[in-house]
Formats: structure tokens, C-alpha cells, sequence
């Protein structure tokens, strides 16, 4: 990246020695003499579509005022691309490298001109997504390869959810979903897109449940436990998510599992709400006294 500070002094040194002041390069660049008192405080970088012109105004080389490395090829890239001189793609890091010196249309053209290519490298197009607006990074993410899905992870925040869920739902229902993903992903999902995410999870995902547990309804919590068909592992299960479901649903599931171990309802007795709990209690109680009676 750019050394903000060094490209200040470069602009205010070099106007000096032109004698020049800030409303004069202002007035000869087009711009407001307050955007060149940023530039020469720090505060801001000029757009990329300035510098050509703040070059040659001020007598510097473009590695005079950037500095060397690669960012400096990226920029010229860049300003060579805009001006159709130079039809070569630029790369994702190229791009990066430059983003932070686009205005946002800029950046926006730029990437849809290149969106065959940052669609096989979504991990570092993901460093774009800042800069980028929604619809954009929709595009972007449209038609990834189910194999790509985890680098589409790290773009959540910044996309629709309409483009998540279609993509993520091409993931679940091909079996592939993970449950530390959905973890990173259901935050910026409504409830029902999650539930339908969660509908083709694995027993071996769905022990894990937990992490995931505060952005599903309680019966989609219910309906994944049962699925385990190990009551040992299905319950331990119950346990960790016990405190996102409400009693009633606990009781369900402990009366559908046939519990009576007394130390299993002791680890579960805390979230089941005192009125069931006594209700549990009682009929505990009343069955015991049959079976005696029987006896």
C-alpha cells in the first residue's frame, strides 16, 4: 500500500517549488483547494484519475510522488487500462492495490470488467469487498463453484442476503454444508433461511448444534435432535442447546426419549422451568405409585 504521508510531502514540497498555492493547484486540477489541504496534511490520497495531471502539473515522476514497488505498476496499469492503452485483465491484487485511490464507480467498472477472472479468486476478492457496493459483489459471487463456497463465507457481510441464501442453499442441499460456516453465515440471515440451511445436515454435523442453535426456531432445534438416532449422543446434544429452547419443548424431548435417569433430569432440570419441573416431578411420582400398586 501507499505511504500517505510520503506522497504529501511529495505534493507540498513539489508545490513549493513550483510556487505555487494550494487554490492554484486546486484551480488547475479541478478541484477544491480544501482536497488539496488534505492531500498535503494526510488526511486523504488524491483519486488515481488525478495523477497524470497533478504529475505533470507539478514536474514529478508517478514513482517520485507514489514511490516505488509493485503498487506503482498497478496504478499505471490502471491509468494505462482507463485510457485504453492496455487491454491487459488486471489481477485481483492489482486491483486491491489501487482500490483505496478509486473513487467508488471507478472501482465499480473496473471489477465488472474483470468479473470472469475475480470469480476463480473470490479468497482476495474478498479484500475488495469494502470498497464495492452490494449489487456488485452479487455479481461477483453469482455463480461460484460450490467447491469455492468457503471463501464466499468471508464476503457475508457485505452481500445481499438473496445472493447468500441462493448460494448457501445450493451448498446445504448438495450436502456439503458446514457447520462453522453456518455459524459465520446465519447472523446476517433471517430465521427461515437458516432452518431451510440446516434441513440436510449430517448426524455428524448436527452434534455441534450449539453453534448455531441462537439463529434457529426451537422446532427446527427439535427436529435436528431427533434425528440423532443415538439417545446418548442425541442427548448430550439437548444438553449444550437446552439453554435456546424453552421448557416445554425439553420435556418433549425427554418424554419422547423415555428419560427417568434421575441424574440426566438433574442436568437438564434448570431449563425446563419450575411449573414443568414440578409437573415432571408429579408425574414421576404417580407412575411410581402404579407400578407399586401393580406390584
Amino acid at each position: 500500500m501507499f505511504d500517505v504521508r510520503r506522497v504529501s510531502q511529495q505534493i507540498r514540497d513539489a508545490r513549493i517549488r513550483k510556487n505555487m498555492t494550494q487554490s492554484n493547484l486546486a484551480d488547475e486540477l479541478g478541484v477544491s483547494y480544501q482536497a488539496v489541504s488534505n492531500w498535503e496534511r494526510g488526511n486523504s490520497l488524491p483519486d488515481i484519475s488525478k495523477y497524470e495531471d497533478l504529475c505533470r502539473i507539478l514536474d514529478l515522476k508517478l514513482e517520485d510522488l507514489l514511490g516505488g514497488g509493485s503498487s506503482i505498476d498497478a496504478v499505471s496499469k490502471f491509468i494505462d487500462y482507463r485510457k485504453g492503452e492496455n487491454e491487459d485483465p488486471m489481477t485481483v491484487e492489482e486491483i486491491e492495490s489501487v482500490a483505496d485511490l478509486l473513487a467508488p464507480e471507478d472501482l465499480k467498472k473496473t471489477v465488472q470488467g474483470h468479473l470472469d477472472q475475480l470469480t476463480f479468486d473470490l479468497d482476495a476478492a474478498k479484500h475488495l469487498a469494502p470498497y464495492l457496493d452490494t449489487e456488485t459483489l452479487d455479481e461477483l459471487v453469482k455463480n461460484v463453484a460450490l467447491e469455492d463456497f468457503q471463501a464466499v463465507v468471508g464476503l457475508a457481510p457485505f452481500l445481499s442476503q438473496e445472493a447468500l441464501v441462493s448460494i448457501a442453499e445450493r451448498v446445504s442441499a448438495a450436502g456439503k454444508m458446514e457447520i462453522s460456516w453456518l455459524k459465520k453465515l446465519m447472523p446476517f440471515m433471517k430465521k427461515d433461511s437458516s432452518d431451510r440451511l440446516v434441513e440436510h445436515l449430517e448426524p455428524e454435523e448436527i452434534k455441534d448444534l450449539a453453534k448455531i442453535a441462537p439463529f434457529l426456531r426451537k422446532r427446527t432445534i427439535v427436529h435436528l435432535l431427533e434425528k440423532l438416532e443415538d439417545e446418548d449422543l442425541r442427548f448430550r446434544t439437548m444438553v449444550k442447546v437446552a439453554p435456546f429452547l424453552e421448557g416445554e419443548y425439553l420435556a418433549e424431548l425427554l418424554e419422547n426419549m423415555e428419560v427417568k435417569d434421575i441424574d440426566k433430569i438433574q442436568k437438564i432440570a434448570p431449563f425446563l422451568g419450575k411449573e414443568i419441573l414440578k409437573k415432571w416431578i408429579q408425574g414421576g411420582l404417580e407412575n411410581s405409585k402404579r407400578q407399586q400398586s401393580e406390584d
